[in-house]
């Protein structure tokens, strides 16, 4: 059998032997049984995150550098000379999180409701507000919703609808 431990120097392992030290005396891990539990835990949450990591590391791709563009002096923009990488779909991928999220900016439609994660109005423009199961109206000052002089947490909003003209419509 392979010898699983070594004798180590705790001068260079500092702080994290002293911590391990003091929290296994604190906690009464004194019995080997107790302690060989924990290193085995910390084992089993080593070998979970180093899986992740090849996982990760995996899905990089070897041509662009997970980067989805390959040629050009930045290796990102095609208007730089760059290109779509033939091996992945990251600039595909990303390309389309771009769209999502300019839809997401770019659509205003007065009456529909805007949730407050993905869009929030311009500084001091009133709006209303969804508070719970109220609607009220409010504004938008400094980062936050404000509704009667008093900061709230707002799930949706919308704009104003404009006032009436002169024939009443």
């Amino acid at each position: 059998m392979s010898k699983l431990y070594t004798e180590r120097d705790i001068i260079e392992q500092g702080d994290y032997y002293s911590r391990h030290t003091s929290a296994m005396t604190g906690e009464g891990l004194d019995r080997k049984s107790d302690i060989a539990a924990e290193l085995a835990h910390r084992d089993i949450q080593i070998d979970q995150l180093q899986a992740r990591v090849a996982e990760l590391e995996a899905r990089i791709c070897r041509t662009c550098d997970g980067h989805g563009m390959i040629g050009g002096p930045s290796y990102s923009q095609p208007d730089e000379g760059g290109e779509p990488c033939p091996d992945c779909d990251a600039f595909i991928l990303r390309k389309q999180a771009e769209a999502v999220q300019a839809s997401r900016q770019a659509v205003s439609v007065p009456d529909m409701w805007r949730d407050v994660d993905y869009e929030v109005p311009e500084q001091a423009q009133e709006v209303i507000l969804v508070l719970g199961e109220k609607v009220v109206h409010g504004a938008w000052i400094g980062g936050m919703f404000w509704h009667n002089n008093r900061k709230v947490e707002a799930t949706k909003w919308m704009p104003l609808p404009q006032p009436p003209n002169q024939e009443g419509q």
